[in-house]
């Protein structure tokens, strides 16, 4: 498993996306902020990653609406859009980390 994530992150890189929403109510307070290592070059990064961005923040969103917000599925259904997207735009399979960070106001 180590030597097979070692790998991914050798020829396809990864990519961190955070957010910070309210505990309570669900709302972003925070981000999202993106880090990519590997992936694709930095004249192509911004457009890209901004819509990495919106995905996050969508799905969040869409599950908060639908009543269905778990941290773990929502995390895991944010990881498989944007895996899915970045494929599709890049042809690239990067390690996806998307870490929602909720906080007590």
């Amino acid at each position: 498993l180590v030597l097979r994530d070692s790998q991914i992150l050798a020829t396809d890189g990864s990519i961190i996306v955070g957010i910070v929403l309210d505990q309570k109510t669900k709302k972003v307070i925070g981000g999202p902020d993106i880090q990519s290592r590997g992936v694709i070059y930095l004249k192509d990064a911004r457009n890209l990653m901004n819509q990495v961005g919106k995905i996050l923040q969508e799905t969040i969103e869409e599950h908060v609406k639908a009543n269905e917000y778990k941290h773990i599925d929502t995390r895991n259904e944010a990881r498989k859009r944007i895996s899915r997207f970045i494929q599709e735009e890049t042809g690239k399979r990067p390690m996806v980390m998307p870490v929602i960070i909720e906080i007590r106001q």
